[in-house]
């Protein structure tokens, strides 16, 4: 991803922001905080003020540690916790895929919940 956005330097600074709320999302405050520093340093560089200050929100929220707004999680939940799990199922039933003794109608808590 980081090669594609060299290649498309007007873009950059929005791109790195949008990695950097999505390592947010999961948590990883450090790739997170990586992301929105390069994105303010490319945006700084360009002299662009609205990825800028974006930026500079990101990295206050990162070193907050403030998790995304409520409305950013969605908002079926639970269907989309089903949906995984029958997923999980279909592809251990995949041939190739089923392991012995492991039960396909079993997800483990934390590959739903991450």
């Amino acid at each position: 991803m980081l090669q594609l956005i060299g290649n498309t330097e007007e873009f950059a600074p929005a791109a790195l922001v949008n990695l950097a709320e999505g390592a947010r999302a999961f948590g990883d405050w450090t790739q997170a905080g990586r992301s929105a520093k390069l994105a303010l340093e490319m945006a700084r560089s360009r002299k662009d003020a609205e990825p800028e200050r974006v930026a500079l929100e990101v990295l206050r929220n990162i070193a907050g540690r403030e998790p995304l707004p409520r409305e950013a999680e969605p908002e079926h939940r639970q269907r989309i916790e089903n949906l995984i799990r029958r997923f999980m199922v279909r592809l251990r039933k995949a041939p190739g895929q089923h392991q012995p003794g492991a039960d396909p109608k079993t997800v483990p808590e934390s590959v739903v919940t991450g």
